[in-house]
């Protein structure tokens, strides 16, 4: 939805006045976008929720903002990071059974993996079930890698695969006009954000995009990793099995 706010509306457009506030949630949102949305005056605020804990958990506000947050916590809810950095949130229910009341107060398991810094502005890092494990045991949300490169500007859609695999590569669908010299430099400018396990050693480019209609993304754009990966199984075979000089670091 951004995306298409940003397509059709230029500086100074009166219809900006009108807007006080834009909640945007769902899949993460490169910062780039985010941050050409702020220069064209419009208050768009990054927040997280879940329908399991009626909606809204998580929200920047105007005079509480960190860009690449979903905000700090509402004063009404409680989260925690577990040890395996899933995301957990408090949640106080009552339960009627045959006219008796009893508290059911449990911690829910999210299914995301986050962080909160020192200010309290909570993270998301991915989601646990699209970790990659490397063949060096390493654990990583292909999220992270995938933002940093979403941010340049340059590509329509990233997935990042790599389980079970020395090293991480990219699907890159690239905007019009991208060269592979240019993908080549935004990877090497991302890997310098990111530690050696989870840099990105090398791409294939798509001529398709991920797409509801092609059943390679769901209803509200997420990416269907295992069937994209079953898809491209061929290439990204052929891509491990024929690596020369890894020159993208």
């Amino acid at each position: 939805m951004l995306h298409s706010i940003l397509h059709v509306i230029q500086p100074n457009d009166p219809r900006i006045q009108s807007l006080k506030f834009v909640a945007l949630g769902g899949a993460k949102t490169p910062r780039s976008l985010i941050q050409k949305a702020k220069d064209l005056g419009l208050p768009i605020y990054e927040g997280y929720g879940l329908s399991e804990c009626s909606s809204v958990v998580s929200l920047n506000l105007p005079d509480a903002y960190k860009i690449g947050s979903v905000g700090q916590p509402l004063s009404n809810r409680k989260i925690r990071i577990a040890e395996d950095h899933e995301i957990e949130i408090y949640m106080s229910k009552k339960v009627y059974y045959l006219d008796e009341v009893s508290d059911a107060d449990s911690w829910f398991k999210t299914g995301d993996i986050g962080h909160i810094d020192e200010e309290g502005f909570l993270f998301i890092d991915g989601r646990k079930k699209n970790l990659i494990i490397t063949s060096y045991g390493r654990n990583i949300s292909p999220e992270w890698p995938e933002s940093l490169l979403m941010e340049q500007g340059l590509y329509k859609q990233v997935m990042v695969v790599g389980d079970a695999q020395p090293y991480l590569s990219a699907l890159i669908l690239p905007s019009s006009n991208t060269t592979h010299e240019s993908i080549e430099s935004s990877i090497r400018s991302a890997n310098k954000e990111l530690p050696d396990y989870a840099s990105i050693l090398n791409y294939i480019v798509l001529d398709q995009p991920f797409s509801f209609a092609n059943g390679q993304l769901t209803e509200n754009g997420r990416l269907k990793r295992d069937v994209i990966v079953n898809h491209y199984q061929k290439e990204i075979n052929h891509l491990y099995e024929s690596s020369k000089d890894l020159t993208l670091l």
